[in-house]
Protein backbone atom coordinates (compact mmCIF):
# COMPACT_ATOMS: atom_id res chain seq x y z
CA UNK A 1 0.00 0.00 0.00
CA UNK A 2 1.53 3.36 -1.01
CA UNK A 3 2.45 5.82 1.67
CA UNK A 4 0.12 8.63 2.72
CA UNK A 5 1.89 11.78 3.83
CA UNK A 6 0.76 13.55 6.95
CA UNK A 7 0.40 17.31 7.14
CA UNK A 8 3.67 17.79 9.06
CA UNK A 9 5.66 15.83 6.48
CA UNK A 10 4.26 17.99 3.70
CA UNK A 11 5.09 21.15 5.61
CA UNK A 12 8.66 19.87 5.99
CA UNK A 13 8.77 19.23 2.25
CA UNK A 14 7.44 22.72 1.56
CA UNK A 15 10.28 24.14 3.67
CA UNK A 16 12.87 21.99 1.88
CA UNK A 17 14.73 22.64 -1.35
CA UNK A 18 12.42 20.18 -3.10
CA UNK A 19 9.56 22.66 -2.89
CA UNK A 20 11.77 25.40 -4.34
CA UNK A 21 12.07 23.51 -7.62
CA UNK A 22 9.81 24.26 -10.58
CA UNK A 23 7.05 21.85 -11.54
CA UNK A 24 9.03 20.69 -14.59
CA UNK A 25 12.11 20.07 -12.45
CA UNK A 26 10.09 17.93 -10.05
CA UNK A 27 8.62 15.97 -12.96
CA UNK A 28 12.17 15.36 -14.23
CA UNK A 29 13.13 13.97 -10.81
CA UNK A 30 10.17 11.59 -10.96
CA UNK A 31 11.08 10.43 -14.47
CA UNK A 32 14.71 9.93 -13.44
CA UNK A 33 13.67 7.76 -10.50
CA UNK A 34 11.29 5.71 -12.68
CA UNK A 35 14.11 5.06 -15.15
CA UNK A 36 15.81 2.83 -12.57
CA UNK A 37 15.31 -0.92 -12.32
CA UNK A 38 11.92 -1.66 -10.78
CA UNK A 39 13.42 -3.09 -7.58
CA UNK A 40 15.51 0.05 -7.09
CA UNK A 41 12.75 2.62 -7.47
CA UNK A 42 12.10 4.56 -4.25
CA UNK A 43 8.32 4.75 -4.19
CA UNK A 44 8.24 6.92 -1.05
CA UNK A 45 10.45 9.47 -2.78
CA UNK A 46 8.23 9.47 -5.87
CA UNK A 47 5.10 9.83 -3.76
CA UNK A 48 6.67 12.78 -1.95
CA UNK A 49 7.56 14.40 -5.27
CA UNK A 50 3.96 14.08 -6.39
CA UNK A 51 2.74 15.45 -3.08
CA UNK A 52 4.94 18.53 -3.44
CA UNK A 53 3.97 18.90 -7.09
CA UNK A 54 0.28 18.82 -6.22
CA UNK A 55 0.82 21.23 -3.35
CA UNK A 56 2.49 23.70 -5.71
CA UNK A 57 -0.42 23.36 -8.14
CA UNK A 58 -2.85 24.00 -5.31
CA UNK A 59 -0.92 27.09 -4.24
CA UNK A 60 -0.94 28.43 -7.79
CA UNK A 61 -4.69 27.93 -8.03
CA UNK A 62 -5.63 29.52 -4.72
CA UNK A 63 -4.42 32.28 -2.42
CA UNK A 64 -6.23 30.88 0.59
CA UNK A 65 -2.94 29.77 2.18
CA UNK A 66 -4.67 26.92 4.03
CA UNK A 67 -4.31 23.19 3.63
CA UNK A 68 -6.76 21.52 1.24
CA UNK A 69 -7.25 17.96 0.06
CA UNK A 70 -6.48 17.25 -3.58
CA UNK A 71 -6.32 14.12 -5.70
CA UNK A 72 -3.56 13.03 -8.00
CA UNK A 73 -4.27 14.40 -11.47
CA UNK A 74 -5.07 11.96 -14.23
CA UNK A 75 -1.86 11.09 -16.04
CA UNK A 76 -0.25 7.85 -17.03
CA UNK A 77 2.55 8.21 -14.51
CA UNK A 78 0.15 9.11 -11.72
CA UNK A 79 -2.06 6.14 -12.48
CA UNK A 80 0.89 3.77 -12.38
CA UNK A 81 2.59 4.93 -9.21
CA UNK A 82 0.53 7.49 -7.32
CA UNK A 83 -1.43 7.18 -4.11
CA UNK A 84 -4.09 9.21 -2.44
CA UNK A 85 -2.00 12.04 -1.01
CA UNK A 86 -3.07 14.49 1.64
CA UNK A 87 -2.20 17.94 0.37
CA UNK A 88 -3.79 21.24 1.44
CA UNK A 89 -7.04 20.97 3.43
CA UNK A 90 -9.59 23.74 3.46
CA UNK A 91 -13.18 24.01 4.64
CA UNK A 92 -15.65 23.74 1.76
CA UNK A 93 -19.34 23.09 1.45
CA UNK A 94 -19.73 19.50 0.23
CA UNK A 95 -22.79 18.43 -1.75
CA UNK A 96 -23.75 14.81 -2.22
CA UNK A 97 -23.27 13.32 -5.69
CA UNK A 98 -26.37 11.25 -4.95
CA UNK A 99 -28.40 14.35 -5.80
CA UNK A 100 -26.69 14.35 -9.19
CA UNK A 101 -27.60 10.74 -9.94
CA UNK A 102 -24.51 8.94 -8.62
CA UNK A 103 -24.35 7.42 -5.12
CA UNK A 104 -22.03 9.29 -2.78
CA UNK A 105 -20.19 6.07 -1.91
CA UNK A 106 -18.81 6.19 -5.46
CA UNK A 107 -18.43 9.92 -6.12
CA UNK A 108 -17.87 12.89 -3.82
CA UNK A 109 -19.19 16.15 -5.26
CA UNK A 110 -17.01 18.92 -3.80
CA UNK A 111 -17.04 22.59 -4.72
CA UNK A 112 -18.42 21.95 -8.22
CA UNK A 113 -16.04 19.06 -8.98
CA UNK A 114 -16.53 15.30 -8.78
CA UNK A 115 -13.92 13.19 -7.00
CA UNK A 116 -14.07 9.64 -8.31
CA UNK A 117 -12.35 6.61 -6.81
CA UNK A 118 -10.22 5.45 -9.77
CA UNK A 119 -10.64 1.81 -8.77
CA UNK A 120 -14.43 2.16 -8.36
CA UNK A 121 -14.28 -0.13 -5.33
CA UNK A 122 -17.95 0.50 -4.49
CA UNK A 123 -19.25 0.02 -8.02
CA UNK A 124 -19.87 -3.04 -10.19
CA UNK A 125 -16.75 -3.51 -12.29
CA UNK A 126 -17.09 -6.89 -14.00
CA UNK A 127 -18.56 -7.06 -17.49
CA UNK A 128 -21.14 -9.70 -18.32
CA UNK A 129 -19.34 -10.34 -21.60
CA UNK A 130 -17.37 -8.84 -24.47
CA UNK A 131 -19.75 -8.93 -27.41
CA UNK A 132 -17.72 -6.61 -29.65
CA UNK A 133 -14.53 -8.72 -29.59
CA UNK A 134 -14.78 -9.60 -33.28
CA UNK A 135 -15.16 -6.00 -34.46
CA UNK A 136 -12.37 -4.20 -36.30
CA UNK A 137 -12.09 -1.67 -33.48
CA UNK A 138 -11.61 -4.32 -30.81
CA UNK A 139 -8.97 -5.97 -32.98
CA UNK A 140 -7.12 -2.66 -33.31
CA UNK A 141 -7.01 -2.30 -29.53
CA UNK A 142 -5.80 -5.90 -29.31
CA UNK A 143 -2.86 -5.00 -31.56
CA UNK A 144 -1.82 -2.51 -28.86
CA UNK A 145 -2.11 -5.13 -26.11
CA UNK A 146 -5.61 -4.22 -24.90
CA UNK A 147 -7.87 -7.31 -24.88
CA UNK A 148 -10.64 -8.06 -24.21
CA UNK A 149 -12.53 -4.78 -24.39
CA UNK A 150 -16.08 -3.77 -23.58
CA UNK A 151 -16.95 -0.67 -25.62
CA UNK A 152 -19.97 1.45 -26.58
CA UNK A 153 -21.60 -0.15 -29.61
CA UNK A 154 -21.97 3.36 -31.01
CA UNK A 155 -18.19 3.40 -31.52
CA UNK A 156 -18.25 0.49 -33.98
CA UNK A 157 -21.00 1.90 -36.18
CA UNK A 158 -20.39 3.47 -39.58
CA UNK A 159 -21.02 7.02 -38.31
CA UNK A 160 -18.14 6.75 -35.82
CA UNK A 161 -14.74 6.92 -37.51
CA UNK A 162 -11.39 6.16 -35.88
CA UNK A 163 -8.95 8.96 -36.69
CA UNK A 164 -5.99 8.10 -34.47
CA UNK A 165 -4.76 5.41 -32.09
CA UNK A 166 -1.50 5.32 -30.19
CA UNK A 167 0.23 4.09 -27.06
CA UNK A 168 1.93 6.70 -24.90
CA UNK A 169 3.38 4.61 -22.11
CA UNK A 170 6.75 3.01 -21.50
CA UNK A 171 5.50 0.87 -18.63
CA UNK A 172 4.31 -2.16 -20.55
CA UNK A 173 5.31 -4.47 -17.70
CA UNK A 174 2.78 -2.69 -15.48
CA UNK A 175 0.03 -1.71 -17.88
CA UNK A 176 -0.87 -1.12 -21.50
CA UNK A 177 -2.27 2.36 -22.07
CA UNK A 178 -3.86 3.30 -25.39
CA UNK A 179 -5.39 6.57 -26.58
CA UNK A 180 -7.74 6.82 -29.56
CA UNK A 181 -9.60 9.67 -31.27
CA UNK A 182 -12.86 9.44 -33.20
CA UNK A 183 -15.33 11.53 -35.17
CA UNK A 184 -18.94 10.73 -34.37
CA UNK A 185 -21.70 12.48 -36.32
CA UNK A 186 -19.56 15.61 -36.54
CA UNK A 187 -18.59 15.46 -32.86
CA UNK A 188 -15.23 14.71 -31.28
CA UNK A 189 -14.69 11.61 -29.15
CA UNK A 190 -11.55 10.39 -27.41
CA UNK A 191 -10.92 7.34 -25.28
CA UNK A 192 -8.17 6.20 -22.95
CA UNK A 193 -7.99 2.54 -21.99
CA UNK A 194 -5.58 1.32 -19.31
CA UNK A 195 -5.22 -2.42 -18.85
CA UNK A 196 -3.09 -3.42 -15.86
CA UNK A 197 -1.06 -6.60 -15.50
CA UNK A 198 -2.31 -7.06 -11.93
CA UNK A 199 -3.96 -5.19 -9.09
CA UNK A 200 -1.19 -3.02 -7.64
CA UNK A 201 -3.35 -1.70 -4.81
CA UNK A 202 -2.89 1.98 -5.66
CA UNK A 203 -5.45 4.34 -4.16
CA UNK A 204 -6.19 7.21 -6.51
CA UNK A 205 -8.89 9.84 -6.77
CA UNK A 206 -9.70 11.21 -10.22
CA UNK A 207 -11.19 14.71 -10.38
CA UNK A 208 -13.76 15.64 -13.03
CA UNK A 209 -14.03 19.42 -12.95
CA UNK A 210 -16.94 21.85 -13.34
CA UNK A 211 -19.78 19.35 -13.19
CA UNK A 212 -23.16 20.38 -14.56
CA UNK A 213 -24.91 17.05 -14.13
CA UNK A 214 -24.09 13.40 -13.55
CA UNK A 215 -25.78 10.06 -13.90
CA UNK A 216 -24.91 6.42 -13.34
CA UNK A 217 -26.26 3.90 -15.83
CA UNK A 218 -26.07 0.12 -15.96
CA UNK A 219 -24.60 -1.50 -19.04
CA UNK A 220 -23.13 -4.96 -19.60
CA UNK A 221 -23.25 -5.66 -15.85
CA UNK A 222 -21.16 -2.60 -14.93
CA UNK A 223 -21.85 0.74 -13.28
CA UNK A 224 -21.06 3.46 -15.81
CA UNK A 225 -20.46 7.03 -14.60
CA UNK A 226 -21.48 9.82 -16.95
CA UNK A 227 -20.63 13.48 -16.27
CA UNK A 228 -21.60 16.66 -18.09
CA UNK A 229 -19.11 19.52 -17.71
CA UNK A 230 -19.41 23.26 -18.15
CA UNK A 231 -16.96 23.32 -21.07
CA UNK A 232 -19.33 21.35 -23.29
CA UNK A 233 -17.58 18.03 -22.76
CA UNK A 234 -18.98 14.87 -21.23
CA UNK A 235 -16.98 12.12 -19.54
CA UNK A 236 -17.78 8.42 -19.29
CA UNK A 237 -15.83 6.44 -16.68
CA UNK A 238 -16.06 2.73 -15.97
CA UNK A 239 -13.95 -0.32 -15.18
CA UNK A 240 -13.96 -3.98 -16.18
CA UNK A 241 -11.74 -5.94 -13.78
CA UNK A 242 -8.20 -4.62 -14.45
CA UNK A 243 -9.19 -2.49 -17.45
CA UNK A 244 -10.05 1.17 -16.89
CA UNK A 245 -11.99 3.27 -19.41
CA UNK A 246 -12.22 7.05 -19.73
CA UNK A 247 -14.20 8.40 -22.68
CA UNK A 248 -14.47 12.10 -23.48
CA UNK A 249 -17.18 13.37 -25.81
CA UNK A 250 -17.77 16.87 -27.15
CA UNK A 251 -21.52 16.46 -27.10
CA UNK A 252 -24.72 17.00 -25.15
CA UNK A 253 -25.52 14.96 -22.06
CA UNK A 254 -28.22 12.89 -23.77
CA UNK A 255 -25.76 11.72 -26.43
CA UNK A 256 -23.26 10.75 -23.73
CA UNK A 257 -25.95 8.74 -21.95
CA UNK A 258 -26.74 6.98 -25.23
CA UNK A 259 -23.06 6.11 -25.62
CA UNK A 260 -22.85 4.72 -22.12
CA UNK A 261 -25.99 2.63 -22.44
CA UNK A 262 -24.65 0.99 -25.62
CA UNK A 263 -21.60 -0.55 -23.89
CA UNK A 264 -21.40 -4.29 -24.65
Amino acid sequence: MPKKFCENELIDAIDSKLFELTENEIKMLIEKELAKESDQVDMDYIDLCYAVLEAKCANNASNEGRLMKSSVRRSVRAVLIAAVILIFTMSTLTASAFALGIPEKIVQYINGNAQVDYNLENADTTANGHELTDTDLAKRFSEFGISPVTLPEEMVKDDCTLTKMESRTVYESLANVVFANFEYKGMYVDIKIEQFAKDFGYEINVTVTDIVSAQMVRANGMDILVFEQENGWCSIIYKDNLTHYDIGLKCDFETAIKFAESIK
